[in-house]
């Protein structure tokens, strides 16, 4: 039986726990993190809903890693993709402000 994955995001305000991790591909890192905000993104599937207060196991591209590295707050865009197990897709240090479409 194959599955077929939702695309999904959501903006994440995290926290860093412990130091970064080699990851799934050369230059890559995991950072295990605790989620405190949920942002959705227009035209996104939110999984992340329920995320607020859990650890995930965030998977950081190279480009990514440096600006995360000097950050004691994660703003990003991230996706789930497995079990507490979400990827970076993006920095969104806008979050703060709420959703861009609210009114």
């Amino acid at each position: 039986m194959m599955v077929q994955p939702i695309e999904n995001r959501a903006g994440l305000e995290c926290r860093p726990i412990g130091p970064p991790a080699p990851g799934p591909a050369p230059d890559w890192s995991t950072q295990t993190v605790r989620v405190e905000r949920v942002t959705e993104l227009s035209g996104w599937a939110n999984l992340l809903a329920e995320a607020v207060g859990r650890e995930y196991t965030a998977i950081v591209p190279p480009h990514l890693a440096p600006a995360l590295a000097a950050e004691s707050v994660w703003h990003v865009e991230a996706e789930l993709v497995g079990p507490h197990r979400i990827a970076i897709t993006g920095l969104a240090s806008d979050l703060e402000d709420g959703p861009a479409d609210e009114e």
